[in-house]
């Protein structure tokens, strides 16, 4: 599954200059494993580095790409000139200085927001559901791990701006913002264009909630069914005591043919035994008659 989202994903990403300035700030300051005037050594993820060279190669065609021990190394004349245009690098008298992992001027847009998400995602983000409709357990779970703090507070507060509220926790040595809400997974999925992945997602939301639904209704069934038993059980000892103890006539002719129902149908519901009843009768005066005979069996027993 995760490996469809991520394509899913990877198909959705914006041709938009702004857009694609987004995802590659994202990819660059998350996963940048040294940078310099002369070189630029990244290590994001294998099945994105193809996506990424060819998104950089539009935006500077002299660049190389050679793996390195740290990820992939990319050189070229251009490099100094697409790191400031990425806002990842800026001059400073002449000297070049990092930025802050985190540029909100290249994130006014909704749209370059979104951008900028998915590079995040696609670098430290996992989504976990588990997809058998059967299982017990519901493990729905988004997670996106930093190591640093102030890229994720800021990251979160990006999050909220889209409506996706998102939970932050320190583990370990790491900050991680995460989600065990299903419907701000599918949310989050749509944002960032994995509209299969959300619609997968949502499927398995609405098989699960048709099970419960038939699982709590059959437990309500259940219960009533033993409430109806335990009821008959105690209404069938008390008559037989009082039978066995003082005769059927102690009982008044309105109690008596109840008497004789209840102990020819010890298995039927109230309900039944209504229609059961040689007259029209509510199945509260059923209820009524059955408690009678159980409170003169309780004062008899005093």
């Amino acid at each position: 599954m995760l490996k469809s989202l991520e394509q899913d994903i990877l198909n959705n990403i914006s041709t938009n200059a702004c857009c694609c300035n987004a995802f590659l700030n994202a990819i660059i300051s998350i996963t940048k494993e040294h940078i310099d005037e002369n070189c630029l050594i990244v290590n994001c993820p294998l099945f994105l580095q193809d996506k990424f060279c060819s998104m950089l190669k539009q935006i500077a065609p002299n660049l190389t790409f050679t793996p390195h021990n740290q990820g992939l190394l990319i050189q070229g004349k251009s490099l100094i000139e697409m790191l400031t245009d990425l806002e990842i690098i800026n001059f400073n008298n002449g000297t070049v200085e990092l930025n802050n992992d985190y540029s909100e001027n290249l994130l006014i847009n909704e749209c370059c927001k979104i951008s900028y998400l998915k590079g995040v995602f696609l670098c430290v983000g996992k989504l976990y559901y588990n997809n058998d409709s059967l299982a017990k357990s519901n493990g729905y779970n988004l997670e996106l791990t930093f190591k640093d703090y102030q890229l994720a507070n800021n990251i979160l507060k990006l999050m909220k701006s889209l409506n996706l509220n998102l939970k932050l926790t320190k583990r370990g040595h790491n900050i991680v913002l995460y989600s065990k809400d299903s419907q701000i997974l599918v949310e989050f999925l749509v944002k960032l264009g994995a509209v299969n992945t959300a619609f997968e997602l949502q499927n398995n939301l609405v098989i699960r909630e048709i099970r419960n639904d038939a699982n709590r209704k059959g437990n309500c069934f259940d219960a009533n069914l033993n409430k109806t038993i335990n009821a008959s059980v105690e209404q069938v000892k008390a008559i037989d005591y009082i039978i066995n103890n003082y005769g059927l006539d102690y009982l008044n002719d309105s109690l008596r043919e109840i008497a004789l129902l209840r102990l020819a149908n010890p298995e039927s519901t109230l309900s039944e035994l209504q229609k059961l009843y040689s007259t029209n009768i509510t199945r509260a005066g059923i209820k009524y008659k059955l408690d009678k005979i159980l409170a003169i069996y309780k004062q008899i027993k005093k």
